[in-house]
């Protein structure tokens, strides 16, 4: 590769991406399917992150690291 940054699909998340994409194209609206995320217990990015490290238990961070919707 010459200097030219490459995404990689992650497949442990790619559910729940083609969901995000398939539930715009349905019409929900981003609270819609923020709020689908959160009933559906789906990790934020951040919080997914942090898992992956092991460092989500022991983070003050995180009280609610399913929160979409930024009111739960």
């Amino acid at each position: 590769m010459t200097g030219k940054r490459q995404l990689l699909v992650d497949p442990e998340t790619a559910p729940t991406v083609k969901r995000i994409f398939e539930l715009s194209k349905q019409g929900n609206s981003v609270h819609q399917i923020a709020r689908a995320l959160c009933e559906d217990g789906i990790l934020i990015p951040r919080a997914y992150r942090a898992m992956k490290n092991g460092t989500l238990d022991t983070s003050t961070g995180f009280k609610f690291p399913t929160d979409w919707v930024g009111k739960m």
